[in-house]
């Protein structure tokens, strides 16, 4: 990982952290889907699939039955679900990244690190895509040639959908997200949620 991009994430994790200790987790929980432990003071979290906790007062993410450290991009991710995510009444309008506010800048990074793998993994293999979503709890989506929607985190829901090379034309990808993910967290975090999805349906589908 590029040295930049490490001081980054580091920085971030310790904003975040020192934010996430002067806040209610038991408030957070609720706001963002999780479940809070008051025994345990922790917000455990729903993450592709896979259990979560982040700890107060030290403001730590472990995941659950796992004894490996939590990578530095799944931090700052969870810390920033955990401190901003907001339930909001779905609109049932779905947006592209690019939709997102701020998110244009990030728009090259999007593409490369979760249109890009999609396409060149799933292209004219709709039904490895289907099966490698539903080992992971993905079910089948509506849009373009072949999608599958993953509930990436608890209230984060995203369809990835891939238009398949004929002839005419080269494949392409599209990845939608329900227009309240506007309340969710950062671009950078969207980011790093999107590609999380796409890698684990890239190991699944050859598992």
């Amino acid at each position: 990982m590029d040295s930049n991009l490490v001081k980054g994430y580091q920085a971030a994790v310790e904003l975040a952290g020192e934010q996430l200790r002067n806040a209610d987790p038991a408030e957070l929980a609720g706001r963002c889907g999780g479940v809070f432990d008051d025994a345990a003071r922790t917000v455990v979290v729903e993450y592709l699939n896979r259990q979560y906790t982040v700890t107060w007062p030290e403001i730590e993410a472990h995941r659950v039955g796992a004894d490996d450290e939590v990578p530095l991009p799944t931090r700052v991710l969870l810390l920033n679900y955990v401190l901003y995510a907001h339930k909001t009444p779905s609109t049932g309008e779905m947006i592209a990244y690019r939709d997102i506010p701020g998110a244009a800048t990030y728009e090259p990074s999007f593409q490369k690190r979760a249109v890009a793998p999609l396409v060149k993994t799933f292209d004219g293999k709709p039904e490895l895509l289907y099966s490698a979503a539903e080992k992971i709890g993905g079910w089948r989506g509506s849009v373009a040639d072949a999608s599958v929607v993953l509930r990436v985190l608890p209230l984060l829901e995203v369809t990835y959908g891939i238009w398949h090379s004929d002839e005419e034309a080269p494949a392409s990808g599209v990845i939608l997200f329900e227009s309240s993910v506007r309340r969710l967290m950062s671009p950078e975090c969207i980011i790093v949620a999107a590609s999380s999805g796409v890698y684990d349906m890239i190991k699944a589908a050859y598992s």
